[in-house]
């Protein structure tokens, strides 16, 4: 080796190694005093992104799981509040029920109506009181409730809290009542009628029958009830009664009698006084075997109840008077019919149709033909070729024609409001979007289906009668009925709600177990990518301490080198 002292090469490899062993040295401090294996993008790049991303997952997660319990407490002070709801309802529900017996006075109603409306009064609070976080959560004011339950944008559920439970909101009903009568179309003794709820199944009334008792005759409000019940329709309440008033006759001086539903009630004899307790009494005496009851009512006259519907037959034999119409020229009522109503009630709206929709449309209270949709009562297959007239526009089918080519014949028609579809049942739906209702004649299946309108009727809905259990009481027994039925409409809608938010904690719950795994799996996985190994950070430090050392050595012991050359100038 040349001796020369310009150039010291062996110093330089001792600082460039010394240098190396300072950098691994420097590293290996690092990432033992933080932990971390990236401690800068100088370490790893990709990995500092990849735990970047990671970690920004891992603390989404994290929020994530606060969100969903958070969304769980909400749902449960929501829950607990409609607990009190129906607690109420309950309550109000004995009252109404209890007030619907005859048992009791006015002054005992009045009492039983002042607890239902603090009743009333503490739904309406709990209603608009009920808070989280200063959020109304039972009044409708807060809409639909968002909860992220994920890192991502889009990972959210949902609860809908839109619908308010104040008593303003609840226990809506619809209600139509027919009135009976013996005239083709005014009964159900020959069918022709059908029956739908909301947008459900269409049921069919079969044709009434009359009963086993006196005045239950096949065109009577009983009967008509009886074929309806026996449809069996889930939500609807149908019931029947005949109330009929009626005044007392002139005080008879000769021989009378009065005959109903076929049973003699009243024969006084020659010369006795007539007079409404004597006639109240003799009919009373009978309600076994004729089913109807009578009372005076306030202003003197008599209400005659058959409470099934039945009708109440009179007949004054000597046409002495004894019963009289009301009004101001009041005439001796003698062999007649009296008949009742019927009246279906639901929280749905009610639609109704069939050959006979028309005319008891005309004789209910509230029925108007507003043309909502109805589906066929049977699954319409296999249509021979006839033709229809829909809103007066004649449609033309063809052979063996189910219910999409029925559906896409009338669409084809173009028939003004009105448009056809059918579902995977076969059956027919119509739907009208405008209150003229939709009349259908003709000869084919269409035509003749029960579930849509029979021939040449139209389709009504009846329209809403109790709308809310806002303003329900029970001062009297038919206040008390109504107010039986919006409550037990208002508690299947609070039920309703509850389910709801019962499901969505059952949600959050399965939510919070997947997103601790989510979590947890992220962290592992983060862990691996940037977390230090102590194990091998360890050795590398004492590496890295003893080539400092043996470098720092190596530099001194190279420096000295140079001094050699000093002999040769000796």
């Amino acid at each position: 080796m040349a001796s020369i002292i310009n150039t010291n090469i062996l110093s330089q490899i001792a600082q460039n190694n010394l240098a190396t062993s300072q950098t691994d040295l420097t590293s290996a401090v690092t990432r033992l005093s933080s932990g971390k294996k990236i401690n800068s993008a100088a370490d790893d790049a990709a990995g500092l992104a990849i735990s970047d991303r990671i970690t920004t997952q891992i603390n989404g997660l994290t929020i994530a799981q606060q969100n969903a319990t958070n969304g769980i407490s909400l749902a449960q002070t929501a829950g607990a509040a409609l607990s009190q709801i129906t607690a109420n309802l309950q309550r109000i529900s004995e009252l109404a029920t209890q007030a619907s017996s005859s048992s009791y006075t006015d002054a005992d109603r009045s009492s039983m109506n002042q607890e239902v409306q603090q009743r009333l009064a503490e739904i309406n609070r709990i209603a608009s009181q009920t808070q989280y976080n200063g959020l109304n959560l039972l009044d409708g004011s807060l809409g639909v409730a968002t909860f992220q339950v994920g890192a991502n944008a889009g990972q959210s559920i949902s609860v809908d809290l839109s619908n308010s439970v104040k008593t303003s909101q609840i226990g809506q009903t619809s209600a139509v009542t027919f009135n009976m009568g013996t005239a083709t179309g005014t009964n159900l003794s020959s069918g022709g009628l059908s029956i739908q709820l909301g947008s459900g199944q269409t049921y069919a009334i079969a044709s009434a029958s009359q009963g086993n008792q006196a005045g239950q005759a096949a065109d009577s409000a009983y009967a008509a009830a009886q074929a309806i019940n026996n449809a069996d329709i889930n939500g609807l309440s149908v019931t029947a009664t005949n109330v009929q008033n009626v005044s007392i006759g002139a005080t008879a001086t000769t021989a009378t009698s009065l005959e109903i539903n076929g049973v003699d009630v009243f024969d006084p004899g020659t010369g006795q006084t007539l007079d409404s307790g004597s006639i109240v009494n003799a009919i009373n005496a009978k309600t076994n075997q004729t089913g109807v009851s009578a009372s005076i009512n306030s202003d003197g006259t008599l209400a005659l109840t058959a409470a099934d519907g039945r009708d109440i037959d009179i007949k004054d034999t000597n046409g002495g008077g004894v019963l009289q119409t009301v009004g101001a020229t009041p005439t001796a009522i003698s062999n007649v019919t009296l008949q009742g109503t019927v009246t279906l009630s639901s929280s749905q709206v009610i639609g109704f149709s069939g050959s006979n929709a028309t005319t008891l449309a005309a004789n209910s209270n509230n029925a108007s033909a507003t043309g909502k949709a109805v589906d066929s009562a049977a699954s319409l297959s296999g249509t021979s070729a006839a033709s229809v007239t829909i809103n007066g526009t004649v449609v033309t089918t063809g052979q063996n024609w189910n219910a999409s080519d029925l559906a896409a014949a009338i669409n084809a028609a173009h028939i003004t409001d009105v448009s056809a579809s059918a579902d995977s049942s076969g059956h027919l739906h119509l739907e009208s979007f405008a209150n003229a209702g939709i009349t259908i004649s003709g000869t084919g299946a269409i035509a003749t289906d029960t579930g849509l309108a029979g021939t040449g009727t139209t389709i009504y809905t009846a329209s809403t009668g109790s709308t809310s259990i806002a303003n329900i009481d029970v001062l009297h027994i038919s206040d008390a009925q109504t107010a039986l039925q919006a409550v037990q409409s208002a508690i299947s809608q609070v039920d309703a709600l509850q389910s709801q938010l019962g499901a969505i904690q059952n949600r959050f719950s399965s939510t919070i177990s997947n997103l601790q795994a989510a979590t947890q799996n992220a962290q592992s996985s983060e862990s691996a990518i940037a977390d230090a190994d102590y194990a091998s950070e360890a050795s590398n430090l004492s590496r890295a301490q003893v080539l400092q050392q043996a470098g720092t050595a190596m530099v001194a012991q190279a420096n000295q080198i140079p001094q050699t050359v000093l002999k040769l100038l000796q």
